[in-house]
């Protein structure tokens, strides 16, 4: 892989205004950022500010981040909050694409034809679900990819299949995962953040508060420990 995947999740907090809506993607569309930031200055932005604009995954030349699960919608494409796009579409931002010098943004469209791939075996689907975000709305956007676009599809393709050929699994998390803290002490146990939901193991989290779990009689006994 020539890129790394990280993640710059999206706060639940915000979710009412960047991704409000539950999602079962049927594609994906595709951007070019406008701007000369790295993926994770993009996401971090994004992840942060106030305007309802949003998107799933960021990549650059090193990077492929990750900010809003595939499972809720973002607001990328200018086609509403009931729009197709927004409401079924997963948001792929390529970054650097201001930069008119160097080749780190087209190291950033090679990485997004092979994250892309990824995403397309996880679903089972081919180049024949991507779409460009001026579809949807007037604007250039993807401004530089659009000028080759069957080219990035071709890509895109080639990648899915040798990421069939070699057996590879897409590695991108299908959750994010959250830290818990409670009493100002991170608990080391796992959690899950589901749509919005925190989702974590009740004996793990019981017995990092102090708690003696058993089981009797077909009962969950919770009984806080006295030392």
């Amino acid at each position: 892989m020539s890129y790394e995947l990280k993640s710059c999740w999206l706060p639940a907090a915000k979710y009412a205004l960047k991704a409000p809506y539950p999602m079962t993607p049927e594609g994906l569309i595709v951007h070019n950022t406008a701007g000369s930031a790295s993926a994770m200055e993009e996401a971090q932005a994004m992840c942060t500010n106030d305007s309802a604009v949003s998107f799933h995954v960021v990549i650059d030349e090193e990077n492929a981040v990750e900010c809003i699960p595939f499972s809720r919608n973002a607001f990328h494409a200018g086609d509403g909050a009931t729009g197709f796009a927004n409401r079924n579409l997963i948001g792929i931002e390529i970054a650097r694409s201001a930069e008119e010098s160097g080749d780190r943004f087209r190291r950033a469209e090679e990485n997004a034809a092979l994250y892309i791939a990824h995403v397309c075996v996880q679903y089972g689907w081919t180049s024949a679900q991507l779409h460009q975000h001026n579809w949807y709305s007037a604007t250039a956007c993807p401004h530089r990819t659009k000028e080759h676009w069957s080219d990035f599809l071709a890509k895109v393709d080639e990648n899915i299949s040798t990421i069939k050929a070699a057996g590879e699994d897409h590695p991108a998390p299908s959750v994010p995962q959250v830290t818990l803290i409670a009493l100002g002490k991170a608990l080391d146990i796992p959690a899950e953040n589901r749509n919005g939901t925190v989702y974590a193991p009740v004996r793990a989290l019981c017995e990092a508060l102090g708690f003696d779990v058993e089981w009797k009689d077909g009962e969950v006994m919770i009984a806080k420990l006295v030392l």
